[in-house]
């Protein structure tokens, strides 16, 4: 669903997707937690990469723009968003560990409780399993939640540059 919804709203997408044809797929690692694509840009074998942004930062080269993209991270975790984390990069070879790219933006998407987590709380408060401030990891949708694997909905962005958060 998130790709789904990224997918609309980038403009023209399917005219993308023909000018720069996708070459090999990186699955999303839920140990990585990230996901990349190789495109053919102007001759050139490129990879994109979209991911938790935790992740994505530490194969980072353009580390003066960490700061500020820190800055919207937190600005949109307070938000109770959700955060996925972009970067583009050389094609070094299919070991991610070799990967190194340039952080080029994030987006901010809000993402409702799951049908069944309300009652899943509530079971497991009156289980005695949960607290009322430990709710024992059965509730995803707090602001310090940094996964980015959730379906899409309401989204910020940001990119590299850019000082408006959303």
């Amino acid at each position: 669903p998130l790709d789904v919804a990224l997918s609309d709203w980038v403009e023209h997408s399917a005219l993308w997707k023909k000018k720069y044809p996708r070459k090999w797929t990186y699955s999303f690692d839920s140990r990585l937690m990230f996901m990349a694509t190789i495109h053919e840009i102007e001759g050139k074998e490129e990879l994109f990469i979209k991911g938790a942004y935790e992740a994505l930062k530490e194969k980072v080269e353009n580390k003066e723009l960490l700061p500020e993209m820190e800055t919207a991270f937190e600005t949109f975790l307070n938000q109770g968003l959700r955060v996925l984390a972009f970067g583009i990069g050389k094609w070094e070879g299919e070991n991610p560990a070799l990967w190194k790219i340039r952080l080029v933006g994030l987006i901010g998407f809000l993402d409702p409780p799951k049908e069944g987590v309300k009652e899943a709380v509530l079971f497991a408060k009156k289980s005695g399993n949960s607290s009322d401030h430990d709710h024992g990891g059965l509730s995803r949708d707090g602001p310090t939640d940094r996964r980015g694997d959730r379906p899409a909905g309401r989204h910020r962005h940001h990119r590299a540059g850019d000082r408006s958060h959303g």
